[in-house]
């Protein structure tokens, strides 16, 4: 039986955290106002794809690039 992470590598607020070097709470702030996109599983737990993530850094931090659609 695959599941999701197999498909698509996803990653938690905490590791998002660590990875664009702000609080969690920053994370789960930009997910709450849209700005990311994820996954809710098990109700509470927030999951982002690396695609997702890709997208997001370069239409955040890069937005005269052509990485956000």
């Amino acid at each position: 039986m695959l599941i999701l992470n197999e498909l698509v590598k996803l990653y938690s607020v905490e590791i998002l955290a660590e990875l664009l070097d702000v609080e969690e709470q920053t994370i789960r702030k930009w997910i709450k106002e849209g700005k990311s996109k994820a996954l809710k599983l098990a109700g509470t737990t927030l999951k982002v794809s690396e695609i997702e993530l890709e997208r997001f850094v370069l239409q955040t931090f890069y937005p005269s690039s052509k990485g956000g659609k």
